[in-house]
């Protein structure tokens, strides 16, 4: 389903860009770290690998819950990974895996980037954006669309460092469950949000 689409990239020779940099320059950017392994781990746990799924990245930044989920999903799965800022989407591009796509745009797009790529609903949608730094009219877009390509009974995880994108999640799904991830630095909490 994905064979007929391309992303033009320019092959450069690029070091892996740094978080602490792109989050002095860039607001989007969620942490000066990458999500660690106990992030990856439980999200990972919450997903059924067995059947053949469409999973969606907002923010992966460079890419490590993305790894983790290339080292559990089928071959006839995918990923699509939705990063805003261009080094990052550039640096994920190298990752040389046919399951994987890259997107270089905003995650308020994503309506229009799955038309393109002709996936009609998705399973899982997972998201590290930092919710609290975005315009109050682009959260709510991203959660609406969000809600309304996953398929149903699929879900919506959301880690951030606070809680107050609850009260938005809740608007558009009716069960959610909240963790929190102390290990991680600094501690997250999780949103395991599902569509009836």
């Amino acid at each position: 389903m994905f064979k007929n689409f391309a992303i033009l990239v320019i092959s450069v020779k690029m070091p892996k860009p740094h978080l602490i940099t792109e989050f002095l320059h860039d607001p989007k950017v969620a942490s000066v770290k990458p999500s660690s392994k106990f992030i990856s781990k439980f999200i990972c746990k919450k997903i059924d690998f067995n059947k053949n799924i469409t999973i969606v990245e907002y923010g992966p930044g460079t890419g490590a819950l993305t790894k983790e989920l290339l080292k559990n999903i089928n071959t006839n799965s995918r990923i699509i990974v939705v990063e805003n800022n261009p080094k990052f989407a550039l640096f994920l591009n190298k990752v040389n895996d046919f399951r994987l796509v890259v997107v270089s745009d905003s995650a308020e797009n994503i309506e229009s980037i799955l038309s393109r790529l002709n996936v009609e609903k998705v399973d899982y949608f997972i998201s590290g954006i930092p919710f609290s730094m975005i315009k109050k009219d682009v959260k709510n877009k991203i959660i609406e669309k969000t809600e309304e390509m996953l398929a149903d009974g699929g879900y919506f995880f959301v880690y951030q460092f606070r809680k107050n994108i609850e009260k938005d999640l809740r608007k558009h799904f009716f069960k959610i469950k909240r963790h929190y991830e102390i290990r991680n630095i600094p501690p997250l909490v999780i949103f395991e949000c599902k569509k009836s």
